[in-house]
């Protein structure tokens, strides 16, 4: 999934303390304001992706937030990781139960230079840290 999809496939719209969600076709599914979400939990998927014009193979980094408010789930992720920082500094983290596996609160400045080795050190022992894989290959034994 983090491999193919290229486009957006959503909306995430922050106003104020107000925060909406809605699908592709940018229909809003979901408003609730910042004071109702009551867990949060970010972290940071790496993918291998094919890179024009040589077909060499680079990293992307996808954003991952699991938020709940209103007691609703929501799942959403993003390849701007630079978001992060714009969605955090609209909430109120004493009222939320947060995880932050990979300390990437920590680490916000550094996050525009996300490469492979920092990648590495932030999600070592964490479950974001997966071996890459090439889609259609057979596992080396």
């Amino acid at each position: 999934m983090l491999v193919f999809n290229l486009f957006p496939i959503g909306l995430l719209e922050l106003k104020n303390d107000e925060i909406k969600i809605g699908d592709e076709i940018k229909h809003v599914f979901a408003t609730f304001s910042t004071d109702q979400i009551t867990f949060l939990e970010i972290g940071i998927y790496r993918s291998a992706v094919r890179a024009a014009p040589l077909a060499l193979l680079s990293s992307r980094y996808t954003l991952y937030v699991h938020l709940v408010a209103d007691e609703k789930p929501f799942f959403m992720l993003n390849d701007d990781i630079q978001a992060l920082g714009k969605f955090m500094s609209t909430l109120n983290l004493k009222k939320i139960h947060f995880v932050d596996e990979m300390n990437l609160m920590k680490h916000l400045a550094q996050l525009d230079e996300l490469d492979n080795q920092l990648f590495e050190e932030l999600a070592k022992d964490t479950k974001f840290f997966m071996p890459l894989h090439i889609v259609g290959s057979n596992a080396r034994v």
